[in-house]
């Protein structure tokens, strides 16, 4: 019998306990879970209970079923983990605007659309996972004011997403014009990646100007 499952529902690479009950005195358990047919295994102890942990390994979103099993015994008993969508990497974590960023989730159903959306824009890329839930992306930064912008990845089938807070816009001076001119020139800055209705001072080697 197994007892229980804990967590009940998580990511790819999260550890989750088994325990369970009513096998042999010092057996060899083995969980399956999933599509992954021995994904563990450890020994019962002298009353035949059991304490076993595992990582999440790569599958498509969804309610896997997890079983243990001694040898030559295959175990009725039967308990269930849902497998959650995750944003697990972005890369870089901070830039300016039009940078390139990667991002990678999974979790997420197989050959799923995917919809990432970026602080305030709602579909800056859209892209397919592969047969196990995983994407693989990048988008170009757009113009954004300074600050952490959030990177969701949305599965449009499971009408679920996962959220990461780990990219930050900076500022940026995108252009001087012109680049070249006689004491008294005027010339134009522009920039992006500021705060929203902010001043800026301009540093012009060791002159200020507001």
């Amino acid at each position: 019998n197994i007892v229980s499952v804990v967590p009940a529902q998580g990511t790819v690479g999260s550890s989750v306990t088994v325990t369970g009950n009513g096998y042999t005195a010092s057996q060899t358990i083995t969980i399956d879970f999933g599509e992954n047919l021995g994904i563990t295994s450890g020994s019962s102890t002298v009353e035949g209970s059991f304490t076993i942990f595992f990582s999440v390994n790569l599958q498509a979103y969804g309610t896997k079923i997890i079983t243990a099993r001694g040898p030559g015994l295959d175990s009725n008993s039967k308990l269930w983990f849902t497998i959650i969508p995750n944003i697990r990497m972005v890369t870089p974590t901070s830039g300016t605007v039009g940078s390139q960023v990667s991002v990678e989730g999974d979790g997420y159903g197989a050959g799923e659309s995917i919809t990432v959306r970026f602080g305030s824009n709602q579909n800056i890329v859209g892209t397919t996972t592969d047969g196990s839930g995983l994407f693989k992306v990048q988008f170009t930064v757009d113009t954004q004011p300074y600050g952490i912008r959030t990177v969701v990845g949305y599965g449009n089938s499971i009408q679920q997403s996962a959220t990461s807070t780990v990219f930050k816009i900076t500022q940026n001076i995108i252009s001087v014009i012109p680049i070249s001119g006689t004491v008294g020139t005027w010339a134009t800055i522009r920039g992006n990646g500021y705060s929203v209705n902010t001043s800026c001072r301009i540093s012009f080697d060791d002159h200020y100007a507001f």
